[in-house]
């Protein structure tokens, strides 16, 4: 279960977090050179600080989860600690 959270929390949500908002910034219109590649020079450090704080916040829900619910309910928790974290990156990400 810890090594399902560390994993998680270090090595996903660099990725997830560029990933987002890139596709965020392609669905609403943007130009990828002129608009998205900005953008993500902008918004990608504060977001995984955000991102990474969260996650600090929401890994022992998470640990838990992974460790004693059973599977068809681990599904439902996770994905509501990632609807807050969806939340938090979509803050971060068009606050200005």
């Amino acid at each position: 279960a810890l090594t399902h959270v560390l994993a998680d929390c270090i090595l996903l949500d660099a990725i997830f977090v560029m990933t987002g908002i890139v596709c965020t910034s392609l669905l609403e219109g943007q130009r990828f050179r002129k608009q998205v590649i900005p953008n993500l020079k902008r918004v990608y450090w504060p977001t995984l600080k955000a991102s990474i704080m969260t996650c600090g916040f929401l890994a022992p829900f998470q640990f838990l989860s992974f460790r004693f619910l059973p599977l068809s309910l681990r599904v439902l928790s996770v994905n509501a600690v990632d609807l807050i974290w969806n939340g938090v990156i979509s803050f971060v990400s068009h606050g200005e």
